[in-house]
Parts: structure tokens; C-alpha cells; sequence
């Protein structure tokens, strides 16, 4: 997954901490490293970091007119064999710096395990493949040919930058043009970006190339289908962000209200039964959240903030092991005194494996809530995913462990409900242009 982000402007030259300072704001999407790399005295520079602390720390008083961002999550590889980024390397065309985000599966492209990482597999790529072309525009034409999935590769030089992305679309990125200053700023994910900033969305199997004369559309591959990451749109995206022109808080609440059309006559008939109990709905924060709101509204049940998220915790699904994840799910949410007694719906966003969300349970149970009945907005997370998500292995989902009769008992509620797929079709005018992999029962049906 990962967040990367470029600056380039040719007028307009930016501290390195108005540039973290925006970076930050994709730390959701990787929270492995950070780093970022700048044009400084006609010289390409890279930092990482395990902090922005740090990075702050390291970029005193430094100003640039082109810069790169990364905030790393480990997909491929271990994470003491991944690479950080920025990586700066040389290849016939001198030096650059280069970030990504996504995962390429390096055994459908090299035949023995040569590679630890696809950023390595990457590289060596660019370096000696550059031996046999003549600019940096006919090398990433056929990196874009040989690579298929999913990715999205900026890389800087001493004067330009080159943006491509793979061509089935797989994971969102954007860019603003300030036409005054003539700076671009690239997002994987368009949160970075003002409310009235005009977005940009980069198209599938497209490279461009930006340098002082502006951007301009290199290679622009035809594709006969697209497959953008639905877990994007499920879980990863921020509210405010867009993907493929849908808006995440309009899908978000699209879901919340369908899913509040499907169980109202169920929770009116179990209001009417406990009619001595109160009800009422929580999200699990953050993403929970953002379905919670349309829901409750759409029910008639009041939606209650008493569930708050522990800020000194990040996001415990791209943690590395499940001894980390156990540990920081005890201690990830807070409880308002005021749920105590109540009947609580509680609406997340996936399954996984399960391992905050039965923790979760436990703990409020513990704290005195009286009954829960658990709302997931995706249909099951049952199939693993190669590019770009944490799931390795079908074995470690919760749902092909326990069936979903009996997971409610697992997980310690009265009753377990995931989104039907049918209303996640209902929810996305493209649907078919999503990669459902992770939803499918075989392994076999990539798409």
C-alpha cells in the first residue's frame, strides 16, 4: 500500500517541513518508515527515518523545488530485508530517487528467488534495462509493458520527474497544477490536498514526465479493463480522499444506508421485544465511523461517539505479527462511562483476522455494555491479496477458520451481519471495474 508524494515546481521553491508536514498525512497508509528525498545544490539528497521527528530533525532550514515522500507498509519481503524509501540509484541516465506503492509479485517475473523485495527487483530493473534504451521515456514504456500489477512509481532526476502507474489502475493517485507558481504536488491518495484545490486523477497504464516546460503525457496505454482495489474504497482511504471520481464519504454513507434499509425491520422487532433496553449505534473509530453516522441516521437508532480510538496507536491491521496487533488491540479504543448498560451496534469496517475486533468485544462486555450486535461494511475478507495488502495466507482469516454461523460466538456479540454483495454493487456505479480478489473463495479468481 504505502503513501508516496512528489513536489516540482518551477517557480516556486518550498521548505522541506511545509513538505513533511503534508506527508504526515499519509502515515495511515504505512507506518513501517519514513523518508523523502530533494533536490538540494543541484544534487539529489534521501533520509529515512523510523520517526517525522527525526526527519524534521535532519531537514533544518533545507529548501527544494523538487521533492519526493514515502511512508512505508511491508508487503514484500520481511521487513529486515524491505527496502526504505526513497531509493537513490544510478542507471545509464545518472542519478535518481524513486518511490512506489503497491506490491509487484516478483515470482511471475523472475524464476528463481533471487529477490527479497520488489523494490530491489525494481530497481535492478531500471538499472539494467536502461543499458538498452535511450531515454528514460522508452525504458519506462517497457517497464510499463513487462510489469502488469500494482503499482504506482514516481521517479526524480536532477530536472524532471516521471509518474507512472500500472495499467489495471490498482491503487489511487492524484495531483493539483498551481498554475501561478507552475507547482505540481502528487498524492497516493488526495487527502493531502486543500478543499478547493482542483484534483487530478493520473489514468491507468500512463506515464508522464514533468520538468521545467510542465507535464506532459508521455504513454497512455488502452485498456480493455480496469481493477482498482476495493479495499481501498472498504478500509485504507481516508473520508475526505477520492478514488476512480467517487467521493469515499459519499460511498461510506451510501453503505451505511443500505445496510440500515436491509436490518430495519430486525432491529425494530428487537427494540419492540427488549423495549426496556436502551439501543444505540457506535462505529469502531476511525473508518467505523464514517459508515456509524449514515447508518444510525437511517435506522432511527442514535449514533453515539462513546467509543474513542487511543491516539498514541496507529493501525493495528498493518502491524507485522499478531503478538503486536494483540497487544495494541487491548489498548486501542477508550470507552465513554455512558455506554455502560446499553445495547450497542457496532459497525466496522472488515474482518480480517479478527484479532482487534474479538478484543475490542471483550473489553467492552468487560466495561459493562449489555448486548452487541456487530455490522461489518464489506462482505468477507476470505482470499489473499498480492498487491498491495498484508494478507499472505488464506489460513490466517478469521472467516476460513470459523464459519459464519458460529463466529458470533467467537467473537463474543449476539449477532454478526457482513454487507451482502449485492449492496456493494448497488454502492459503486463501476463496480465491475473493482479488484475483489480478497472476496473470492478461490484462489484462482485473480479478478
Amino acid at each position: 500500500m504505502c503513501g508516496i508524494l512528489a513536489y516540482f515546481s518551477n517557480n516556486n521553491i518550498t521548505n522541506l517541513h511545509t513538505f513533511i508536514d503534508k506527508l504526515k498525512l499519509l502515515y495511515h497508509r504505512g507506518q513501517d518508515n519514513v523518508g523523502i528525498s530533494y533536490l538540494y545544490e543541484g544534487k539529489l539528497q534521501s533520509i529515512s527515518s523510523t520517526t517525522f521527528e527525526e526527519l524534521y530533525e535532519k531537514t533544518k532550514n533545507i529548501k527544494s523545488k523538487s521533492i519526493l515522500g514515502h511512508t512505508k507498509y511491508t508487503t514484500s519481503g520481511k521487513k529486515n530485508n524491505s527496502v526504505n524509501q526513497p531509493v537513490l540509484s544510478s542507471n545509464k541516465f545518472g542519478d535518481y530517487c524513486l518511490v512506489f506503492n503497491g506490491n509487484i509479485p516478483i515470482d511471475k517475473y523472475v524464476s528463481s528467488n533471487i529477490y527479497s523485495n520488489d523494490t530491489t527487483m525494481i530497481i535492478d530493473f531500471l538499472n539494467i534495462y536502461s543499458e538498452k534504451y535511450k531515454s528514460w521515456k522508452e525504458l519506462l514504456e517497457y517497464f510499463l509493458e513487462h510489469f502488469s500489477r500494482a503499482y504506482n512509481i514516481i521517479i526524480q532526476t536532477n530536472d524532471s520527474i516521471y509518474i507512472l502507474k500500472d495499467r489495471f489502475g490498482v491503487r489511487p493517485l492524484t495531483y493539483t497544477h498551481i498554475s501561478k507558481s507552475n507547482t505540481f504536488t502528487f498524492s497516493s491518495e488526495s487527502c493531502v490536498f486543500e478543499k478547493n484545490d482542483y484534483i487530478t486523477e493520473i489514468d491507468a497504464g500512463s506515464l508522464h514526465g514533468l520538468n521545467k516546460y510542465g507535464l506532459k503525457e508521455l504513454i497512455n496505454f488502452p485498456n480493455l479493463f480496469e481493477k482498482h482495489c476495493l479495499f481501498e474504497y472498504i478500509y485504507f482511504l481516508k473520508n475526505d480522499s477520492l478514488f476512480q471520481d467517487t467521493k469515499i464519504n459519499t460511498y461510506r454513507k451510501n453503505i451505511g444506508e443500505l445496510m440500515a434499509n436491509r436490518d430495519k425491520k430486525y432491529f425494530d422487532e428487537l427494540k419492540l421485544h427488549f423495549s426496556n433496553e436502551e439501543f444505540i449505534v457506535c462505529g469502531v473509530p476511525n473508518t467505523g465511523n464514517n459508515y456509524a453516522f449514515s447508518y444510525a441516521e437511517n435506522i432511527g437508532i442514535p449514533f453515539e461517539n462513546y467509543i474513542l480510538k487511543n491516539s498514541e496507536v496507529s493501525r493495528t491491521f498493518i502491524l507485522s505479527t499478531n503478538e503486536e496487533r494483540n497487544k495494541y488491540a487491548n489498548v486501542k479504543y477508550l470507552f465513554d462511562k455512558k455506554i455502560k448498560g446499553k445495547n450497542v451496534i457496532l459497525i466496522d469496517d472488515s474482518i480480517v483476522r479478527g484479532i482487534t475486533l474479538k478484543n475490542l468485544l471483550r473489553n467492552l462486555k468487560e466495561f459493562g455494555v449489555n448486548k452487541i450486535y456487530v455490522i461489518i461494511a464489506s462482505p468477507p475478507i476470505n482470499n489473499t491479496c498480492i498487491y498491495g495488502i498484508d494478507i499472505p495466507t488464506k489460513e490466517e482469516l478469521v472467516i476460513n477458520n470459523i464459519n459464519e454461523k458460529n463466529l458470533s460466538i467467537y467473537l463474543g456479540c449476539e449477532k454478526i451481519r457482513y454487507l451482502d454483495l449485492e449492496l456493494l454493487n448497488d454502492a459503486l456505479p463501476d463496480y465491475n471495474n473493482k479488484c475483489t480478489m480478497c472476496l473470492k473463495t478461490s484462489a484462482n479468481l485473480e479478478w
